[in-house]
């Protein structure tokens, strides 16, 4: 079963292996890892981390929920199935202060992996207080594009341009483009996929050892994994 640390602050340069091959010896029988993180440098997204094997990604998916604006909020939770989504989120995983942006991860190992050897190299990818107070200074008034929302949002889901939604082929070069503010202003906008509301990743298989990292941690600096140990 999951077991989690009960510290969600920074490392001490002493207790984060500095080696290689200490990572090595950390990270070699973990078989499998799969979550969400929250990184510095792209804050408004969740990131998905899947890794198998030797290979690993961290990739950015759905808006946090606590970084929209309410309007941007209201818009994302009339898709179907989102306000659900979003009132499990508020009532299992907010806090006071970052709302739903959090780390979540799952390792799956064999009987050699160790969460003590783990914990320590995930602690050191975190912010300091001091990176994390300059962080809330730094992220405090942005939020999402508004062209991600309304129309505009609805068009990006349905993988299309909302500069060319429209074109007729055959009518010049570019085609000929439809405003999106008549759209808006006219017929109902096309029905698009409802996107995966933001949440805790899908449970893993029960492979060997599982080590889970703390919910509540400060932002991951990007990159600060070795993507390859």
């Amino acid at each position: 079963s999951p077991s989690s640390s009960s510290s969600s602050s920074p490392a001490a340069a002493a207790a984060v292996p500095s080696s290689s091959s200490a990572c090595t010896a950390a990270l070699k029988p973990v078989l499998r890892s799969k979550g969400f993180c929250w990184v510095d440098s792209d804050p408004l997204k969740m990131h998905e981390w899947a890794h198998a094997g030797r290979t690993l990604s961290v990739q950015p998916k759905e808006w946090w929920w606590s970084a929209l604006k309410e309007d941007q909020l209201q818009f994302q939770v009339s898709y179907p199935g989102a306000r659900k989504e979003y009132e499990r989120v508020r009532a299992e995983k907010w806090t006071e202060d970052w709302g739903d942006r959090r780390q979540e991860l799952v390792f799956i190992g064999g009987p050699d992996m160790s969460e003590e050897l783990i914990v320590p190299l995930l602690d050191a990818c975190l912010l300091s207080d001091v990176e994390l107070a300059a962080y809330r200074e730094r992220t405090s008034e942005i939020f999402p594009p508004a062209t991600f929302f309304g129309i505009e949002g609805l068009l990006r889901q349905m993988g299309e341009d909302p500069a060319t939604f429209g074109a007729r082929p055959g009518s010049g070069a570019g085609g000929e483009v439809v405003d999106v503010e008549q759209v808006r202003s006219g017929e109902e906008p096309p029905v698009a996929v409802a996107p995966s509301a933001a949440g805790a990743a899908e449970a893993a298989p029960a492979v060997g050892r599982r080590v889970a990292m703390p919910a509540d941690a400060p932002p991951r600096r990007q990159g600060a994994m070795p993507a390859d140990p």
